[in-house]
């Protein structure tokens, strides 16, 4: 099992919050970052982004379940966002 987690985005001008995807029982997320704190509900970000590593991990698991070849995004890291 997965969950999704999320923090506050340090590197943003403007509050933003990034997610990441960790395993239910790991200590750091599929980015290798250590897992970041729960962000408290109401957090006032202008808006989400996505943690590239840990949706490329995710899709690589899901293409081989299904035995698929896992086929990178095309396009800049501002499609994960």
């Amino acid at each position: 099992m997965y969950e999704l987690l999320a923090e506050h985005d340090p590197a943003a001008d403007i509050p933003v919050l990034l997610w990441h995807v960790k395993a239910k029982d790991a200590a750091a997320t599929l980015c290798g970052r250590v897992s970041p704190p729960p962000s408290p509900g109401g957090s006032g970000a202008a808006r989400d982004r996505y943690c590239p590593p840990c949706m490329a991990a995710v899709g690589q698991a899901v293409a081989a379940t299904r035995g698929e070849p896992w086929v990178e995004p095309t396009g800049t890291a501002h499609d994960w966002q």
